[in-house]
């Protein structure tokens, strides 16, 4: 009997899409597709649902089941409304590999606002001003060049 990942293996190939690819655009756990694969299980529903939001072309029944045409043709009527707005994955290579590039620059700027937002936190955690508070007498602040930190001394 045949799998949905059997299935799945089929609309891949279709797509021109590698394990990777697909486990990126679809912001699956890596290795899911290959465990299901190799280990005799299958896809769980959440990765399926996962795999259909950016597989707008791939037919569910046709992955669930094994019923009707890979494919979904115009004349299929939509049972989810959101299916509408769901953008067609491109088979081009070299789109595939733009829209990579972009999850990629968007992850990384993610990160730099985690690390950032973190930096912040760290600075009003210690009270640590980059700038000095002038007190009655702007003589007595000492500078500490290490952390450019500025303290006023007592």
């Amino acid at each position: 009997m045949e799998r949905k990942i059997d299935r799945l293996d089929k609309y891949m190939k279709h797509s021109r899409l590698n394990d990777n690819k697909l486990t990126k655009l679809a912001g699956l756990t890596i290795g899911v597709i290959g465990k299901s694969r190799k280990d005799g299980r299958d896809l769980s529903s959440g990765s399926i649902e996962k795999v259909l939001l950016v597989c707008a072309d791939l037919n569910s029944t046709w992955l669930l089941t094994g019923e009707g045409e890979m494919l979904k043709n115009d004349e299929t009527p939509k049972s989810n409304p959101i299916e509408s707005d769901i953008i067609t994955l491109p088979s081009n290579p070299k789109d595939l590999e733009i829209i990579e590039l972009q999850r990629q620059l968007i992850s990384d700027r993610d990160k730099i606002i985690k690390f950032l937002e973190s930096q912040i936190e760290m600075f009003k955690k210690h009270q640590i001003c980059f700038y000095p508070k002038y007190e009655e007498n702007p003589s007595s602040m000492e500078v500490n060049d290490t952390h450019r930190e500025y303290r006023a001394s007592k």
